[in-house]
């Protein structure tokens, strides 16, 4: 599963629509214990990514600090945007024991996807969200904003 974002993207922004699913999916990963699968889907422009939709994938890893998504999610999450004008910007998953950084398995995620690679966890009763990139060989961090309801 590779994609590649047409440029650098310095931020994504969230609609509230996404934001409610990632609070979803952190209740359901702490409840389960195990890493919930996402990927976030919207407009790209000038560097700035807005995510307006988010698919749930499947999780295949037994393992609970770990996933891995059937490429089917993928195809049907990319042939849902592309009917609503959409693109795949991120995938997401959650750490239900860690906190919203990066561990040593998700370094590579950004370059060998050419997605965002967001990351969502609970830390002290709290949602924290972080974002990361892979532009001109580096991973690179990507400021995550939250839309406000209209």
């Amino acid at each position: 599963m590779t994609h590649a974002l047409p440029q650098r993207v310095t931020s994504i922004a969230l609609r509230p629509e996404v934001w409610r699913d990632l609070h979803r999916a952190i209740g359901q990963s702490n409840r389960s214990r195990t890493e919930v699968c996402r990927l976030l889907a919207g407009t790209e422009s000038n560097g700035h990514a807005v995510a307006a939709v988010s698919a749930e994938c499947q999780n295949l890893s037994a393992s609970e600090t770990r996933f891995s998504l059937p490429v089917s999610d993928f195809e049907r999450a990319r042939a849902s945007a592309r009917s609503q004008g959409l693109t795949v910007l991120a995938l997401v998953h959650t750490h239900p024991f860690g906190v919203a950084r990066q561990s040593l398995a998700d370094l590579d995620l950004p370059r060998t996807t050419g997605l965002l690679s967001v990351i969502a966890a609970m830390e002290d009763g709290v949602v924290r969200v972080a974002c990361y990139g892979f532009f001109r060989n580096l991973i690179r961090p990507v400021r995550v904003e939250f839309l406000a309801s209209s």
